[in-house]
């Protein structure tokens, strides 16, 4: 998520639909993480308009941290659709119709 959206949003491209499935952008900005310095970017509120339009897709049970991290991208970037959804753990099965739906 953060190399595109970011590359996008600074290179002020266009591009088809983004869709993100349980983002995380490490929302605590634990110097611990192995992507510690790849998520040192602003998210740009106006990306969306370069799009075909942008979605989330987040399950009750993901992590603190997806979490949160869907929290800061609803907060400032207002033109996301959410799709919430409840015991998909963290959406590691094989089929994924709501997904599949969105592509094509």
């Amino acid at each position: 998520m953060a190399a595109d959206s970011s590359y996008a949003g600074s290179a002020k491209i266009s591009v088809g639909k983004v869709l993100l499935v349980a983002p995380w952008i490490n929302p605590d900005n634990n110097p611990e993480s192995d992507t510690a310095d790849f998520f040192t970017f602003t998210i740009d509120p106006d990306f969306p308009k370069r799009t075909a339009g942008v979605q989330i897709f987040i399950s009750e049970d993901d992590g603190a941290e997806v979490v949160t991290t869907v929290e800061i991208l609803k907060d400032s970037v207002p033109d996301i659709r959410i799709h919430e959804f409840e015991h998909r753990g963290h959406f590691t099965e094989k089929s994924f119709p709501e997904l599949l739906q969105e592509i094509v």
